[in-house]
C-alpha cells in the first residue's frame, strides 16, 4: 500500500481501492475489470500467469524446513525427508503440500484442511504429529516467541522455496505494467522500499531484500 500510494504521487494519479479480494477471488477482479491492479505480496507461478502478468518483484520471500525442537535427523541434509517414515504436515492445496509432493513424494503427508491457519503445521510438528513442515520465517519466527523451544529450523540447509513478492495486472497490459516496473526500481533503488519494509518486519531476515549493484558495508 505505502509503495503504490508513492508511486500514485510520482505518476500524479489517484489511486482508488474499490474491491477488498481474497486468494481465490483477485484473478477473477482482474479479468473481469473491476480493478487494474492487485497489491499484496504475491507470489508468481505459471498457473497464475496464464491470466494475469506480474510486476517486478519489491522483496523475496522464503520458505524453510522447520521440524521439533532437539530433532537434528534433517540437518544439512533434507533428502532424508524423502522416507516412507517420515511424515509432513501439510495443508490441501497450499505451498506445503506442493512441495510435499514435488520434493518428497515417498514421505507421507499428514493434510490439513485450507480452513486451518498456516500455523497449524508447525503446531503439529511440535505435538509430534508430523516430522517436519515449511513455513516462511516470519510466520515460524511468530509462532516461535509465542512457543518458545517447540520447533526449530532445520540447519545447514538452503530455503526450498524462493519466491518473488509481486502486485498483479491484467494479461497483456504491457504499458502500465512497464510504467509499474519503471517506478518500482526507482524506489528500490533510493531506499523507499526497504525502508517499508523495515517498518513492518517484525523479526530481522524474514525477507529478503532486492540486491543492489553495490556492496553495503
Amino acid at each position: 500500500h505505502e509503495v503504490l500510494q508513492e508511486i500514485g504521487k510520482k505518476l500524479d494519479v489517484e489511486i482508488v481501492y474499490t474491491e477488498e479480494v481474497g486468494w481465490g477471488t483477485m484473478i477473477e477482479a482482474i479479468k473481469s475489470g473491476r480493478v487494474d491492479l492487485v497489491v499484496a505480496g504475491i507470489w508468481p507461478t505459471t498457473e497464475r500467469g496464464k491470466h494475469v502478468d506480474f510486476t517486478d518483484p519489491l522483496y523475496y520471500s522464503t520458505v524453510r524446513t522447520y521440524t521439533k525442537a532437539g530433532d537434528d535427523r534433517f540437518d544439512g541434509d533434507l533428502s532424508k525427508i524423502n522416507n516412507g517414515n517420515i511424515k509432513i504436515s501439510s495443508i490441501d492445496g497450499e505451498m506445503t503440500s506442493i512441495i510435499a509432493q514435488i520434493d518428497y513424494p515417498k514421505a507421507k503427508q499428514v493434510s490439513l484442511s485450507q480452513v486451518n491457519d498456516v500455523s497449524q503445521v508447525l503446531l503439529d510438528v511440535a505435538m509430534g504429529k508430523a516430522d517436519v513442515t515449511f513455513a516462511e520465517p516470519a510466520i515460524a519466527l511468530e509462532y516461535v516467541s509465542k512457543n518458545p523451544g517447540q520447533i526449530k529450523e532445520v540447519e545447514d540447509v538452503k530455503p526450498v522455496r524462493v519466491f518473488p513478492n509481486t502486485m498483479i495486472v491484467g494479461k497483456g497490459e504491457v504499458e502500465f505494467l512497464s510504467t509499474l516496473n519503471i517506478a518500482i526500481e526507482e524506489l528500490i533503488n533510493n531506499g523507499l522500499v526497504n525502508r517499508v519494509i523495515e517498518k513492518y518486519e517484525k523479526y530481522p531476515d524474514s525477507f529478503q531484500r532486492i540486491a543492489l549493484p553495490f556492496r553495503e558495508d
